[in-house]
């Protein structure tokens, strides 16, 4: 269904902005090889913060209870991300945005 709506904001010269975490290497690669085969750029941007760091702002987002807070991460569950998540290749990142704060 992405690629579809992908594929339709192209049509009309429309960016598109995929915030979807892309937990592992060969997400990476099925929407590197879609954006390569359709001619579409691919800027693909990364936050590489701390771990503490993303712990520490997980837990007080936690406490906030906003309206946009669609669920609350546990300790257990960030945990399990973390042992999960395939942090992209230097190549995939190469001529992306980086972002360390």
């Amino acid at each position: 269904m992405i690629i579809h709506l992908i594929e339709q904001l192209e049509q009309t010269n429309t960016d598109t902005i995929l915030d979807l975490g892309f937990s592992k290497l060969r997400h990476h690669e099925t929407f590197r090889k879609f954006a390569s085969k359709n001619g579409y750029e691919l800027i693909a941007h990364f936050l590489d913060i701390p771990k503490e760091t993303r712990l520490q702002r997980i837990l007080k987002r936690n406490t906030k209870k906003r309206v946009t807070l669609e669920f609350e991460v546990s300790k257990e569950n960030f945990s399990f991300m973390e042992a999960w998540f395939e942090k992209p290749l230097a190549s995939e990142i190469h001529g992306g945005i980086l972002i360390t704060k």
